[in-house]
């Protein structure tokens, strides 16, 4: 068998050991080798990846997806070397593989940027490949380009690398990553098993075939999955403490909300009570303020009718004082007339003596006039001059009479003018006793108003200072009203929250025991195809290791046969 024949038959064994759906080719060159077997594969992607743009039409052209990239295990500045041989382009000096290739001539240097397979496959816009995906990678410094898949490489199932066959590390660090044993190191605790080393042209350099440990593998799936039962466990068990203390809580929120609810009614109630004790007391109020205002124009017409009551009785005192005077000087003139009457009188009773004295007289003398003759004449002239002097007296006492008689007259007059002047005077002292008691029952009566005004005053100040009082309390209950409104408001909208995350948690949890079952049955589907793929890939190698060894007869033998 030739040696292409046991390259093509090795890469047809590892694509039956692992399918690919996907592979992702670094240092792809110009498209050819037997690497670059998979190219008549049925494939859902092929990405290239090389540092020489020249080289990637034939990918740009049949597969679409061509990155012009230097890749390592973190993005950085790094010096790229070119060679005599363009194959031999890398980060790796020529003259440190001249032990190899002694003929190797370097030609020529630059500084270029590195990056991350993960990040390269970013940039360009590509997604990474789901599951079955074979990573090739023809070029050295292998382990470094694997550091920087950390996201592509769990989905590979197959790695394949090109490393330096050597048991010990070369003198050029640079190279310390392009060893198998390095490679081993690197992927042997990612999940991946050494199958094969197929040597190259030069036996110093190869491709080692690393192939996804599917019982280890599914062991260490096994052994999350049950950690992250466990974890689950616990998270449920967390997650339904947390529930527990949610329900506790909102039954809490709910508890608050329904005091906070008969509070707030409590406090609707009594709110509403005293608005309503207030109107009625503003009512009473007003009633109280309209009664004042009408008692006090009352007070008003009273305190008119008082002043012009007073204008009257100073004016019935003045009239009676004026009367009082005529009163009194009617009484002087009655006593002058007294006087004057009894001097009449008095002089009528002398008079009237002296008339009896003077008839006495007469009569001794009429006894004496026979005594008396002589006397005769004389005596008649005396008798004429007595005649005539009682007839003026007798004119003189008519006229005394007549003067009495008017006296009297004028004097019941005015005793008659006297006696309804009194009468005017009682009539009107009566007046000014009762004016002056309506006067005092209307000073009573004012002291009264003004004195139930006072209370009235203080009572409405009490009320208004009480009214005050109630509209403060009850904007402070509407404040607190407000208040805990919006509290209960936040807390309605906090607990809703909590129980909306809540039931987004048990959802989720929900889900993920699902998932979790799901991927236990998976596993276990894939546990049991892992073992038979496990039997199937024992027996392959098991044949491979055996017609390896045939070619390498054949190999000898032909040898032997040009020696």
């Amino acid at each position: 068998m030739s040696i292409r024949a046991a390259e093509r038959q090795i890469f047809t064994l590892m694509s039956r050991l692992a399918p690919p759906a996907n592979i992702v080719h670094v240092g792809a060159g110009t498209g050819t080798g037997y690497l670059h077997q998979w190219h008549t594969w049925d494939l859902n992607q092929a990405i290239v990846v090389d540092a020489g743009a020249e080289k990637l039409a034939w990918a740009e052209a049949k597969f679409g997806h061509a990155i012009n990239a230097v890749v390592g295990a973190r993005n950085e500045q790094r010096p790229f070397y070119t060679a005599g041989n363009p194959d031999e382009n890398s980060l790796v000096p020529p003259a440190s593989l001249q032990y190899i290739w002694p003929g190797l001539k370097p030609a020529g240097e630059s500084d270029v940027q590195v990056q991350t397979l993960d990040t390269a496959l970013e940039s360009a816009g590509i997604p990474t490949p789901h599951d079955n995906t074979w990573l090739v990678i023809d070029c050295f410094c292998a382990a470094d380009i694997v550091q920087g898949a950390a996201t592509l490489l769990p989905v590979c199932n197959l790695v394949c690398t090109r490393v330096l066959n050597t048991d010990s590390d070369p003198e050029d660090e640079l190279l310390h990553t392009s060893t198998l044993h390095a490679m081993t190191v690197i992927l042997e605790p990612r999940g991946f098993r050494f199958v094969h080393l197929h040597p190259g042209l030069n036996p110093a350099a190869g491709h080692a075939f690393f192939i996804r440990d599917w019982h280890a593998h599914a062991l260490e799936l096994e052994k999350q999955a049950s950690e992250q039962h466990v974890q689950q466990r616990e998270r449920a068990e967390t997650l339904g403490r947390e529930k527990a203390a949610l329900e506790k809580r909102i039954k809490e929120v709910e508890d608050a909300q329904a005091g906070l609810e008969q509070q707030v009614t409590a406090g609707k109630k009594e709110l509403e009570s005293k608005i309503k004790a207030e109107t009625e007391f503003r009512q009473q109020l007003d009633e109280q303020q309209k009664q004042v205002q009408h008692m006090t124009e009352q007070k008003n017409a009273l305190q008119q009718q008082l002043t012009q009551k007073e204008q009257q009785h100073t004016e019935t005192a003045a009239q009676l004082k004026q009367k009082n005077d005529a009163a009194a000087a009617l009484t002087k003139e009655r006593d002058q007339l007294k006087q004057q009457l009894d001097a009449a009188q008095q002089a009528h009773k002398q008079t009237q003596e002296q008339l009896t004295k003077l008839k006495q007289e007469k009569e001794q003398v009429s006894q004496q006039h026979t005594q008396q003759q002589k006397q005769a004449e004389i005596l008649g002239r005396e008798k004429a001059a007595l005649e005539k002097t009682n007839k003026e007296l007798q004119d003189a006492q008519a006229g005394l009479e007549q003067q009495l008689n008017a006296g009297k007259k004028e004097f019941e007059a005015k005793v008659a003018a006297e006696k309804e002047l009194r009468q005017q005077l009682a009539e009107y002292q009566q007046q000014v006793q009762q004016i002056t008691e309506q006067k005092n029952t209307l000073h009573q009566q004012l002291t009264q108003k003004e004195k139930q005004n006072t209370e009235t005053a203080a009572q409405l100040k009490q009320k208004n200072d009480a009214a005050a009082a109630l509209t403060k309390e009850r904007d402070q209950l509407k404040q607190q009203l407000d208040a805990a409104q919006q509290a209960h408001k936040q807390t309605q909208e906090q607990a809703n929250t909590e129980q909306d995350q809540a039931n987004a948690r048990i959802k989720e949890l929900q889900q993920q025991n699902q998932s979790l079952s799901m991927k236990e049955q998976q596993l276990q589907e894939q546990t049991a195809d892992a073992n038979h793929r496990q039997r199937l890939l024992q027996e392959e190698l098991a044949r491979a290791e055996a017609q390896i060894d045939l070619i390498k007869d054949l190999l000898l033998r032909e040898q032997e046969k040009e020696d």
